[in-house]
């Protein structure tokens, strides 16, 4: 895979001046990457006919490329997450990131075109028609982790069957900022004739990659309510129309997830709330009304409607609405032991006053509220990365709190690690545990060397990291790493979610809360046992091995027949969940305990053919 890079654009003299938790971009769309690999993406080819009026799209299907009824190329990525207060849910983004997630060939420091985002032929053939006009919103860098700079730009042309394409329209970089209405009069004579088409295009430009850690996604734009019609004029910028602006969430009161036995052993109300935004100058009151599907039991329940009077919305402003599942009895249930998925779809039951179809996308949300054996503040997807940089942080912390609801033992910890240019994040770290002293880490409670990021597939994913031993926990932990280098240790950072609360750092000496919004992607595993499975391994032959003391603390002794005859034999300690830990090329008569964990293991000896004879489990005590 080619790999060139962008950087953020701050200067490096201030990053090594002082050492930080900093955020950076993506070096590649994870999302993307999957699709393409999975669907060997191919260049779109036109085959339908020319459009009529009106043409309008804001996004708000559930894709991640354009609308094929609509554009004619795939390069932008539609999304939920990269719009910050979008006019209504779902953006087309523009970065320097092709249709399969990786940065463009022909990227450069002096500038390139990136994404672009062109329309089919429209019908255009009104002659003399003045009331034609153009409008859509824009924003740079919303919440993704880079801003277009000055010298980037956003640019927007049209042409027709016989012109080239025309510059009508650009905007240079900014920081992120609320997103900005357009609109154009089309009156040349040019435009107005059958084929007529419009692309909007970003410049961007890609600056040093001397520090390949930070190498990311950079000079994004947001494009939303993209509309082009007759009978419209200068002033219509308000529209008939009431819209979500955002995905629902969890409705968990404090996870993204959580698993499906904790939350079931303390299962409470649940809180939810979601934005919607007025595009008018008046509003009667709206009606929402849910249903709610158990994906894992087949069973539905329509839940309950309910009236907002939100007539006081302001144009072109949200409100915040929130309600509670269970008041009227519509709880959660699930027979699943550590798992469960419920569907939650929102509608908008009075927005009914658009004069055609166009709007009806925005009008519906739909939502699966998953359980499963992890805590998750994430939801997934990162937009970001984030880690410890600088001089000096080469044993830094880094720390993550979680509360169980209940008390369980911790057998794994899932983490996002985003690639990196040239896997510079691919270094080494301490793994820890910590418990919790007065909302601080304190106590360390487990540690392992020699942990690095691993990417599953070759793509962007969670890796699952196992411990040697099993955790009781039942009060609150922090989970994180030591660095034992300056690198930065790169992992996914979610900006649609807030959990930076929970987020501390020590490079000094002392703890320091985190202040940048978003969730870091780490997810402890807990449910039920995932020990190995050793009944259905076959066996050719018995071989007779005795062990003691069991449990033992500083020595195991194993006795067996044919002692002097034990070559072409080899024996393995595994933990409970497959992870090796020691190795011998024949059958010991002793094994020294005292460097194990408390914890089980199981000691497998093999033939030389690699057939399993004999395995033992014991117990280390101390």
């Amino acid at each position: 895979m080619r790999r060139t890079f962008l950087i953020l654009s701050l200067l490096l003299c201030v990053i090594t001046a002082k050492s930080q938790l900093v955020e950076v971009g993506l070096s590649s769309n994870p999302t993307l990457e999957r699709y393409a690999k999975k669907h060997q993406l191919r260049p779109l080819r036109s085959n339908t006919d020319t459009l009529e009026l009106p043409f309008f799209d804001d996004f708000a299907k559930p894709l991640i490329y354009p609308d094929t009824n609509l554009w004619e190329d795939n390069f932008v990525f539609i999304n939920q997450c990269f719009g910050d207060d979008p006019p209504s849910i779902g953006v087309a983004t523009f970065d320097m990131l092709n249709q399969t997630g990786e940065i463009y060939s022909n990227a450069s420091n002096v500038g390139f075109e990136a994404d672009k985002l062109t329309s089919k032929p429209i019908n255009l053939d009104y002659p003399e028609d003045t009331t034609i006009f153009f409008s859509f919103y824009y924003q740079p860098q919303g919440l993704s982790g880079n801003a277009p700079e000055y010298q980037d730009s956003l640019v927007l042309q049209f042409t027709s069957p016989d012109t080239v394409w025309a510059t009508v329209w650009r905007d240079t970089g900014s920081v992120d900022r609320p997103f900005r209405q357009v609109i154009i009069p089309i009156t040349n004579p040019l435009y107005l004739e059958k084929g007529f088409q419009f692309r909007f295009i970003n410049y961007g430009s890609i600056a040093d990659n001397s520090v390949a850690s930070w190498a990311g996604n950079g000079d994004v734009w947001n494009i939303d309510f993209v509309y082009l019609d007759r009978n419209r004029n200068e002033a219509d910028t308000s529209y008939d129309e009431v819209a979500f602006v955002y995905n629902l969430t969890s409705f968990l009161n404090n996870y993204e997830s959580m698993p499906w036995t904790h939350y079931d052993a303390t299962q409470s109300h649940l809180n939810f709330s979601y934005k919607i935004k007025n595009l008018r100058n008046d509003l009667d009151s709206i009606q929402v009304q849910h249903r709610i599907f158990n994906m894992s039991d087949r069973f539905s329940s329509n839940g309950f409607n309910e009236t907002f009077g939100a007539e006081n919305i302001p144009d072109n402003s949200t409100k915040t609405l929130t309600s509670t599942l269970g008041v009227s009895g519509v709880l959660f249930h699930s027979n699943g032991l550590d798992s469960a998925d419920f569907k939650i779809r929102f509608f908008l039951e009075t927005d009914t006053i658009s004069d055609h179809q166009k709007f009806r996308w925005n009008d519906t949300l739909e939502y699966h509220q998953r359980f499963s054996n992890y805590y998750a503040y994430d939801d997934g997807t990162p937009e970001a990365g984030i880690g410890l940089f600088g001089n000096g942080t080469a044993h830094a912390k880094l720390a993550y709190r979680f509360d169980p609801v209940i008390p369980d033992t911790l057998r794994a910890v899932k983490i996002f690690f985003n690639r990196t240019y040239q896997d510079a994040s691919r270094k080494y770290f301490i793994f820890t545990v910590w418990s919790e002293k007065n909302g601080l880490p304190d106590t360390v409670i487990y540690r392992e060397i020699g942990m690095r990021p691993e990417y599953a597939d070759s793509l962007n994913q969670f890796t699952l990291y196992v411990p040697d031993t099993l955790m009781y926990l039942s009060k609150p932990f922090f989970i994180g790493w030591e660095k034992t280098t300056e690198d930065m240790l790169n992992v996914g950072f979610d900006k649609n979610r807030d959990s930076h609360s929970k987020v501390f750092y020590n490079i000094y000496g002392d703890w320091q809360a985190s202040t940048i919004p978003g969730a870091i992607m780490i997810r402890p595993v807990f449910g039920k046992d995932f020990t190995i499975n050793m009944s259905s391994v076959q066996r050719t032959k018995r071989f007779n091995v005795s062990i003691y003391p069991n449990p033992v603390r500083d020595k195991l002794f194993l006795q067996f027949p044919g002692k002097n005859t034990n070559t072409g034999f080899s024996t393995t300690i595994l933990n409970l969940y497959g992870k090796t830990i020691r190795m011998f090329p024949k059958i010991p008569d002793e094994i020294v305990t005292t460097e194990l964990p408390v914890g089980i293991y199981l000691l497998v000896i093999r033939a030389e053919n690699g057939e399993i004879v004999s395995q033992k489990k014991f117990i280390v005590v101390r």
